[in-house]
């Protein structure tokens, strides 16, 4: 025992494990019980991140730490240089600036012995190695907050928008002035607010849709009705009768203030449906050889499961009344 308390380091032999899952397998002891040692390149030197087994390197950090704005992977001769080895790098006797992450804690671990198929075991942070202290890991589900100390819930997110403070970088290259107070020229403060339109959507796919596609929201749908008119071969209610009402139904929608997707494909009722789901319209309005007969529309939500069959004169008024009410 050394005059710290911890059992001084040993060596033990661990053939062929390289990775933190295979030495949790090996030695039955979890990943928080290892230090992982990131060997990194940035610009002109060699960078060792030292961080447990169960924490990642947050790349931006370590950029912004390091002031540089790429970071690679070690190479061979980086290793060469530093005396790692792949696979079995650690922070003792290593030759590089060493970066030791705020979430490594004052205790014994096990950590690469910078020698093939071996570990060193009781390594301690401060006696064995030492380095700069930063912070330079990823957050994960339950740590404590910065500010108050609650636990941290992590959510999947989407960048819908961004904004870049360019301060006067662009234009102190172009020459971009205003007369100050003073009657000085100086160069003008700029910002970038931005909103992508096609990031919007990715979001709204993303929280509206179920396995059969798309929903949307009435409020930001291409369409609010989708009118798909199944052509039979009845001599009544047939084709031209099919497609004449179809078309109709599709005049009336759109004098009533209606956006409406028309298919008439020669396509069966199936590959209509399935395509109508995947679109995701709000309202699908299903013309065929019986409903023609009937004086009726079949009307499916895209949200239901059932469709209704809804009188001829009555379906425009409906689609609007729908579409009026979920706008409110």
């Amino acid at each position: 025992m050394s005059k710290d308390g911890a059992p001084p380091r040993s060596e033990i032999v661990t053939p062929a494990t390289t990775s933190i899952e295979q030495l949790e397998h090996r030695l039955g002891l979890p990943a928080s019980a290892f230090l992982k040692t990131v060997l990194l390149r940035a610009k002109d030197q060699i960078v060792a991140v030292v961080l447990p087994g169960d924490r990642e390197v947050n790349e931006p950090k370590l950029r912004n730490l390091l002031n540089v704005g790429a970071i690679s992977f070690a190479g061979d001769t980086d290793f060469a240089k530093a005396g790692g080895v792949a696979g079995f790098v650690g922070p003792v006797g290593l030759k590089a600036r060493v970066i030791v992450d705020t979430s490594v804690e004052p205790r014994a671990y096990i950590a690469g012995a910078n020698k093939k198929d071996a570990h060193l075991k009781n390594v301690l942070p401060g006696r064995d190695f030492d380095g700069e202290r930063k912070d330079v890991h990823d957050v994960k589900e339950g740590d404590a907050c910065p500010r108050c100390g609650s636990p941290l819930t992590l959510r999947r997110g989407v960048e819908v928008g961004n904004i870049f403070k360019l301060g006067t970088y662009y234009s102190s290259k172009m020459e971009a002035t205003y007369l100050a107070a003073d009657g000085s020229r100086k160069p003008f403060i700029m910002g970038s607010y931005g909103i992508g339109v096609g990031r919007c959507l990715q979001t709204i796919i993303e929280t509206h849709h179920d396995d059969k596609g798309i929903s949307w929201p009435i409020s930001v749908a291409p369409f609010q009705a989708h009118v798909v008119a199944l052509a039979g071969r009845d001599q009544k209610g047939g084709a031209g009768d099919v497609n004449a009402a179809a078309e109709q139904l599709v005049a009336d929608l759109e004098s009533a203030g209606i956006e409406v997707l028309y298919d008439d494909r020669d396509e069966t009722a199936g590959v209509k449906f399935t395509d109508a789901d995947l679109i995701g319209i709000p309202f699908r309005l299903t013309v065929s050889p019986r409903t023609v007969l009937k004086n009726e529309v079949e009307l499916k939500a895209r949200g239901e499961t059932e469709p209704k069959l809804i009188p001829r004169a009555q379906i425009v008024e409906r689609i609007v009344d729908h579409v009026r009410g979920s706008l409110q």
